[in-house]
């Protein structure tokens, strides 16, 4: 068995969290269809905290402070898993075999605000 144990048990013992994600109503309207594809935001991933990625706030009001483009929110509930802790300005190369390597399933950078 992997040594980080059962992911899926992981996930489920964590709980769900509410969570909310901001874009445009174009690419809202595409995520409502097909899902979220943390892969679509590498055009501008150079320039995200922590390179292309699927961003969540824990607040629907923060997502103003982090979002590329505005107008359309989502709210869902997601298994986060064990989080990785990160600072303001986090480590580079957070992908999801870095993660997963170390027994994590999400990242959790702290943007110095509550939901954030």
């Amino acid at each position: 068995p992997d040594r980080c144990g059962d992911r899926w048990a992981r996930l489920k013992q964590y709980g769900l969290t509410t969570v909310y994600h901001q874009t445009s109503p174009y690419f809202g309207r595409s995520i409502m269809r097909t899902g979220f594809n943390p892969n679509h935001g590498k055009a501008h991933a150079t320039w995200d905290i922590a390179g292309a990625a699927t961003y969540f706030g824990t607040d629907l009001r923060n997502t103003n402070l982090k979002a590329w483009h505005k107008g359309f929110c989502i709210e869902a509930k997601v298994y986060l898993g064990k989080p990785k802790e990160e600072p303001h300005d986090p480590h580079s190369g957070l992908s999801g075999g870095f993660l997963y390597s170390r027994c994590y399933d999400s990242v959790h950078i702290d943007r110095g605000y509550e939901g954030g």
